[in-house]
């Protein structure tokens, strides 16, 4: 909160309950939370590319959500500003149908790196696992093929009952006869 008084100009240095939603310094707090992790993220891909070069650095984040700026999303992640800082995206696309859809094609549009889609129809979490069906993934598979992404990703460590392997050993064996 020291240097986010700084760099703001503040008279005194915040307290917690001036920073939460609602809080007159919320949106600059958000901001300054994005800038910073940002440089984080810099910092970290140039120790990435000095000591390991030729390696692509790979940022699994949260997508772009239509609608939403991403100081208005879950993460207070700026995807786009770190664009520039990272060699490829591995975004979490954790819905189906058309919120699926419409993230997928805002997400292609606004980001220029090559994107990995990331789908968890395992998560732990009710609230996450409950957006999916089979038939629900298998529209998330082909549309990411079919919108130009060609690249789907699963947890390696998910476990999925019968209905969900025979969708995805279909889907995946239709479009990859594409």
């Amino acid at each position: 909160r020291n240097d986010f008084a700084a760099q703001e100009k503040l008279s005194k240095v915040p307290e917690a309950k001036e920073l939460v939603p609602g809080a007159p310094l919320y949106h600059k707090w958000v901001l300054y939370r994005a800038r910073s992790r940002n440089e984080i993220v810099k910092k970290l891909g140039e120790v990435i590319h000095k000591e390991f070069p030729g390696i692509k650095f790979r940022m699994c984040t949260s997508a772009l959500v239509p609608g939403e700026t991403f100081a208005e999303s879950w993460s207070g992640l700026d995807v786009k500003g770190m664009e520039p800082l990272v060699d490829e995206f591995l975004n979490m696309h954790y819905c189906s149908g058309k919120n699926f859809f419409d993230m997928l094609e805002l997400n292609r549009k606004e980001l220029k790196k090559p994107q990995r889609v990331l789908c968890d129809p395992a998560e732990d979490l009710f609230q996450y696992y409950n957006r999916y069906t089979p038939e629900k993934l298998r529209q998330n598979i082909i549309a990411t093929y079919a919108l130009g992404t060609r690249n789907l990703t699963l947890y390696p460590t998910d476990y999925y009952d019968a209905g969900y392997l025979t969708v995805l050993v279909r889907s995946f064996n239709a479009v990859a006869q594409v």
